[in-house]
């Protein structure tokens, strides 16, 4: 080796500094994108949800007004279980004041209730289904309603986090869309749709997919780029401690050069000239 090399030690503190900064960088920007990217998909998903459901119990509730004028529902059914019945996630019927069922978008549910929904009153609530009957106006409610028969994916930290930040309402299991149907300027019923949850359950575990192989990815690049930021810069400390060493050498062989012709410039000159 020769003397103007030095040897320099990999810069380790260089690397872990490098290393954290990154970490964190990757970790707010996943935080970040999770955020984001799932708060607005559930409101976008909610929204389209409470729009679709209203105009098609507006579109609905002619049918059901004309079906108990005539007394017959056949079209009714027909028109749920066509549009509706079959529909993961959804349940519609037309049900009177009195609780009885007139039509259902399943024959199973019409038939488990054996036509009136007293006969299940944790699966139908009546307070809210009957809501539009004793309010004012003709408008479609969209109410956070609760489905017994589905659960929420979350665990209990899970879900504070989630109706914390993200969306309130994560404790519910479903939605009810509800309108009164008026025969003779009276009402006389209310179309429902009962709708879970099951697409913002999708959204929240889906994004938490992608926002885990999102950091794993960016985890991996911080490493990498921290390894070679730290060999980079160690290979610049060597290249500066060379040129320094060279400097310091060839001045070193300069004043070498001007003792030695001081000295023979003084030998020559006490050498007597013969002449």
């Amino acid at each position: 080796m020769r003397k103007n090399e030095i040897k320099r030690p990999f810069p380790w503190g260089f690397l872990f500094v490098t290393l954290l900064l990154l970490v964190t960088l990757s970790i707010a920007a996943s935080a970040c994108y999770f955020y984001f990217t799932c708060a607005t998909s559930i409101r976008t998903a909610v929204e389209s949800t409470r729009r679709h459901s209203a105009e098609l119990i507006e579109a609905i509730t002619g049918v059901a007004e004309f079906s108990y004028a005539r007394n017959n529902y056949d079209r009714l059914r027909l028109l749920f279980r066509e549009k509706i019945g079959g529909t993961n996630g959804l349940v519609a019927f037309f049900v009177l004041s009195d609780g009885s069922i007139k039509a259902h978008s399943s024959p199973e549910g019409e038939r488990a209730v054996a036509g009136n929904i007293a006969a299940d009153e944790f699966t139908y609530n009546r307070d809210q289904i009957f809501l539009p009957l004793s309010g004012e106006g003709k408008g479609v409610y969209f109410l956070e309603y609760n489905i017994v028969s589905r659960s929420v994916p979350f665990n209990r930290p899970q879900r504070e986090f989630i109706k914390r930040f993200l969306y309130p309402g994560i404790g519910g299991t479903g939605w009810l869309a509800t309108r009164a149907v008026y025969f003779k300027k009276k009402p006389i019923g209310t179309i429902n749709f009962i709708i879970s949850k099951d697409v913002l359950y999708s959204i929240i575990t889906g994004t938490a997919s992608i926002t885990r192989t999102l950091l794993a990815l960016l985890l991996a690049a911080s490493a990498i780029i921290s390894l070679l930021v730290a060999l980079l810069a160690r290979y610049s400390a060597g290249r500066a401690g060379a040129s320094t060493a060279s400097a310091h050498s060839v001045a070193e062989s300069g004043l070498q050069f001007s003792g030695a012709a001081r000295q023979a410039a003084a030998i020559r000159d006490a050498i007597p000239i013969i002449k």
